[in-house]
């Protein structure tokens, strides 16, 4: 079984296949190219039998099987770590001027905060934008065994993993260059059938992320209106929350992406809420790609990944 390593690692060789498992659906993306100059070389999409957390080996073998039969090159793919296993937590410590052994202490942290003394976790962390003296740090845990797990179902189907991540960090890297000035905070509201989850990232670095189950395309059914100035009131809160945490009055641009981000109507409801142009998922070249696949897309992106 894949040894998966920190939650960000990759293959020496750069994967190009990004796999996103959904609970009802798999989305599949390969790239060429590298973050912020890529274009899409395939997609598709298929509909899970067994739909759930857990991906059962039916559906690892189907998957096989779509990748060929879209023309993927190879086997090697990066895919979303299984929803079960992440947890998130922002932490202060110690300035960054000092010689404190960050990584050691954000690990402990997570692990106390999280309760996960007893459970195998690999970790990512990253400092955030400095706001005067203030250090702090966005922490990124994954459970080792509802991982593994994973990692084994798509080896037995002929698939090597080549790396995982959070499928919400991961997206930022396919929206990459989006916000206009490094300083600008870039919003990626990513809204599905099932789910909608919303960060926000400044200066090529993820500051915040938050759930929002509430705001699923499910709950709504035809209400985009009611859907759009919904999130317009979620995006205009979080944004003016990280704007008294960095002391900045920045502009922000909003990207949808998700099924959300394919309905123009929804686009519109919620820029015109917020008074701005809420753009279209698009490539780095500015052709507009099914909205959809950002997720996929930044997987493959992975090793690129500062």
């Amino acid at each position: 079984m894949t040894n998966l390593g920190n939650l960000i690692s990759a293959a020496r060789r750069r994967p190009r296949i990004g796999v996103e498992i959904l609970p009802s659906e798999i989305r599949i993306a390969e790239v060429v190219g590298v973050a912020g100059d890529w274009r899409l070389a395939c997609s598709g999409v298929m509909g899970r039998l067994d739909a759930g957390d857990v991906l059962d080996e039916t559906d690892a073998r189907r998957l096989e099987s779509l990748l060929f039969r879209r023309g993927a090159r190879g086997t090697e793919v990066v895919v979303s770590a299984p929803a079960e296993s992440l947890v998130h937590a922002t932490m202060n410590m110690p300035p960054a001027s000092s010689d404190a052994p960050f990584a050691k202490l954000a690990r402990a942290e997570l692990e106390r905060l999280r309760k996960l003394e007893q459970t195998p976790f690999e970790f990512s962390a990253w400092s955030l934008p400095a706001t005067g003296s203030r250090h702090e740090m966005m922490v990124i845990g994954c459970k080792t065994e509802p991982a593994d797990a994973l990692a084994g179902v798509l080896e037995l189907a002929g698939l090597r993993v080549a790396g995982m991540d959070d499928p919400t960090r991961a997206m930022a890297r396919a929206v990459h260059g989006e916000a206009a000035g490094g300083d600008a905070f870039r919003v990626i509201v990513c809204v599905e059938a099932d789910a909608c989850v919303l960060a926000v990232h400044r200066g090529g670095v993820q500051t915040y992320a938050r759930a929002l189950p509430e705001l699923r395309l499910r709950d709504h059914g035809r209400s985009l209106s009611v859907l759009g100035t919904a999130i317009a009131e979620e995006v205009r809160a979080c944004v003016g929350f990280e704007r008294h945490r960095c002391r900045s009055s920045a502009d922000f641009v909003t990207v949808l992406c998700g099924v959300g981000g394919t309905l123009p109507t929804l686009r519109a409801v919620v820029g015109e809420a917020l008074a701005i142009d809420v753009r279209p998922f698009a490539a780095p070249d500015g052709g507009e790609v099914d909205a959809r696949f950002a997720g996929a897309i930044g997987l493959a992106l992975l090793e690129d990944a500062a």
